[in-house]
């Protein structure tokens, strides 16, 4: 993976938090017999994980910090102990990209273990985080971007899945 793939000019389709309360085929984009184990297979699901995670945090990630997230979703996928590394210049947004990774991991494998047992079976009751720093207020500030952004989720679910006012409704 090369880091021309990742360019802030990259168009995306209009992707709308609705769209993910919704039923769709995931067989769309991956054939039901393909090998679940495959390094290709793994490079297209965390494709699609990046764009679930630009809808929910509501920006895309700066082109610098697109291969750190995709290291780390990697490494998540595949279950390998890695040490993850990251060397950048203060207030590159290093807190933010382990953050908005975590929140999507946290979110989504559960449900993608369900879809794909052989590779993600391990997380269908949900993935323990744990979030270190070099020191306890970094780990803390860490620790409550995380928690903002899976509040912020949820009052957004919360928000979509309410039923209309009462106000609002027309009887026939």
């Amino acid at each position: 993976m090369t880091f021309d793939e990742y360019d802030d000019d990259e168009q995306f389709e209009e992707i709308n938090p609705q769209f993910y309360l919704e039923e769709h085929s995931v067989e769309e984009e991956f054939e039901e017999d393909e090998d679940q184990l495959t390094q290709e297979f793994v490079d297209r699901l965390i494709d699609k994980m990046m764009q679930f995670m630009h809808v929910l945090v509501g920006h895309d990630l700066h082109s610098y910090q697109k291969p750190l997230s995709r290291r780390i979703i990697e490494a998540v996928l595949i279950g390998k102990g890695d040490e993850i590394t990251a060397l950048a210049s203060r207030q590159s947004g290093k807190s933010e990209t382990v953050a908005d990774t975590v929140a999507m991991l946290m979110v989504l494998l559960p449900k993608l273990a369900k879809i794909y047992p052989d590779l993600l079976g391990k997380y269908k009751d949900g993935l323990w985080v744990g979030l270190f720093a070099p020191t306890e207020g970094q780990a803390e500030t860490l620790s409550s971007v995380t928690q903002l952004l899976l509040t912020l989720l949820l009052l957004t679910l919360l928000q979509l899945t309410a039923p209309p006012p009462t106000d609002s409704l027309h009887l026939l």
